[in-house]
């Protein structure tokens, strides 16, 4: 068993340097204006229903001054304007969020954020439209309770309270209700 952890986890030698020279790349500069012509820019690639793609090149500097809602917002108002026959208005209706293809957490999360700004993101990201249940607004006013979960067993004793593993139950995952 050893052996097999060896040949995983074993450190490949690198025939590279360790400390590689960074070259400095100059960049191009307009006669006219004096700066520089190659401007920074945040490519998104976002992802609707596997069928349609938007891309959107956003400046640096407008990177800063934009959130994420206005992305979700403008996400939205591209898909209804390539929808010509208007099939997806209600799928577009659904979309509450954004998040990464690849599942980067710290990024999802801070898709969620609609008053943070743009400039937190990498320069090139893929990322797909999340959509919310149809009946998704009826299940807030529904809060969950003990009965809305199968106690699995006792794990052991806090300072002020028993600890107990549950699961939540089917009945309550889809709905249905409880018959006594």
């Amino acid at each position: 068993m050893n052996s097999v952890f060896r040949a995983v986890f074993k450190k490949r030698k690198s025939s590279a340097p360790k400390f590689a020279e960074i070259k400095q790349i100059p960049k191009e500069v307009s006669p006219t204006s004096g700066k520089s012509a190659n401007k920074a820019m945040k490519n998104l690639k976002i992802t609707f229903l596997n069928q349609m793609t938007i891309k959107m090149d956003i400046s640096e500097e407008s990177a800063s001054s934009k959130t994420m809602g206005w992305l979700l917002e403008e996400t939205k108002r591209k898909i209804r304007e390539m929808d010509k026959t208007g099939k997806k208005s209600a799928e577009v209706a659904h979309i509450v969020a954004l998040k990464t293809v690849a599942g980067i957490l710290s990024i999802d999360y801070l898709l969620t954020l609609p008053e943070r700004s743009l400039e937190v993101l990498p320069s090139s990201i893929s990322l797909q439209t999340v959509l919310g249940a149809e009946g998704g607004e009826n299940l807030v006013d529904q809060p969950l309770s003990l009965q809305d979960f199968e106690l699995c067993g006792r794990i052991g004793n806090g300072a002020f309270a028993k600890i107990y593993l549950g699961e939540q139950s089917l009945e309550s995952i889809l709905n249905l209700p409880t018959i006594f």
